[in-house]
């Protein structure tokens, strides 16, 4: 029984390493998504999601990697081989988050010519407000207009 549990654990890990590295992948080109046309509606929100939100990502697959060593799954060759990809998958997802970070005096420059007559300015990453939408990315900040 426990085998069986161990060889379910390393597959799960196997198979979502395969998924993650692909919508990774194709976070950073987007040939792979105009390769598949017939599953665009999967492919595009999954690929949005990893974009627009590297840090939960990573937090994700930490916890996936934390019970595939609990219930056993890296005893299989195959889950060693799939943790080594997922280090590429980290790096990628550092990457994405880098991105991110660097491109932040462009949309400050952006939002200030917006909104040039609203007085509270663009919050700081690291405030209680940018924190709590880091933690729950549905909620948008304050005085930012989506339009269609």
């Amino acid at each position: 029984m426990v085998a069986i549990i161990a060889a379910l654990a390393a597959t799960l890990y196997i198979t979502g390493t395969i998924v993650w590295s692909l919508a990774f992948f194709s976070t950073f080109d987007d040939r792979f998504i105009q390769s598949v046309p017939r599953y665009k509606l999967v492919t595009e929100p999954v690929t949005s999601a990893f974009a627009e939100n590297p840090l939960h990502v990573m937090a994700i697959k930490f916890v996936f990697m934390v019970m595939t060593k609990a219930f056993g799954g890296f005893r299989y060759s195959l889950a060693h081989l799939a943790y080594y990809i997922d280090i590429l998958n980290t790096i990628a997802a550092f990457a994405v988050l880098w991105e991110q970070i660097q491109s932040k005096p462009y949309y400050e420059k952006e939002l200030a010519t917006r909104f040039a007559n609203d007085n509270t300015g663009i919050p700081d990453i690291t405030s209680l407000r940018q924190i709590k939408r880091l933690i729950h990315p549905v909620l948008k900040n304050d005085g930012i207009i989506l339009e269609r």
